[in-house]
């Protein structure tokens, strides 16, 4: 009799040993975030499209082919860093600028930031109706914001990588660059038409 009793407690035990631990082996992640507010939406493209945060410089090379370069090299600053020796390829209009004066490649990442920057727009431009809307103004900012990052995503690519505009007729020939109507990362083929 004791051997049952036993038995069955352990059984119980057993049962709600492993009913306890179902949630405790879940996993969850510590850093998902699901935005639902337009509050919500504003700190995300703040911290992904506008990437406030770790204010890394996007094409930096850029500055040192115009005439900025004054600006950008100033020897009177104690403490100037000479951008030249970064973008030294660029600098000096080399035929391959993405290798440096010590043979390594400089790694472009431009193309692919200034894309996620244009997911980061089309997928708020595209939840602007489903968001919860406690100031109409705010949620006209934002939507505003998300037009300019796309915007300015594309004209900095356009210069980057796009042929030069010569003429209408070179316009309907030429591609510029792809257009991502897209909200998801994933590969997908992009076609460019003139």
């Amino acid at each position: 009799m004791a051997k049952n009793i036993f038995n069955i407690i352990a059984g119980i035990q057993a049962i709600l040993l492993v009913i306890s631990c179902n949630g405790f082996l879940a996993e969850t992640s510590q850093d998902k975030f699901v935005p639902k507010t337009v509050s919500d939406y504003r700190e995300f493209i703040a911290g992904e499209g506008f990437d406030i945060a770790s204010a890394k410089p996007l094409s930096e090379f850029l500055e040192v082919m115009t005439d900025d370069v004054d600006e950008v090299v100033n020897p009177r600053r104690k403490d100037f860093r000479d951008n030249r020796v970064n973008s030294w390829g660029y600098y000096t209009w080399q035929d391959d600028p993405e290798i440096a004066q010590d043979n390594n490649i400089f790694e472009d990442d431009y193309w692919g930031s200034y894309y996620h920057k244009i997911v980061i727009s089309n997928i708020i431009l595209d939840r602007i109706n489903n968001m919860e809307v406690t100031d109409e103004k705010a949620k006209d900012d934002l939507i505003g914001e998300a037009l300019f990052l796309r915007a300015w995503s594309y004209f900095m690519l356009a210069n980057s990588y796009a042929d030069p505009y010569e003429s209408q007729e070179q316009a309907k020939k030429m591609a510029g660059v792809p257009i991502n109507k897209h909200l998801n990362v994933n590969n997908h083929n992009l076609s460019i038409s003139p």
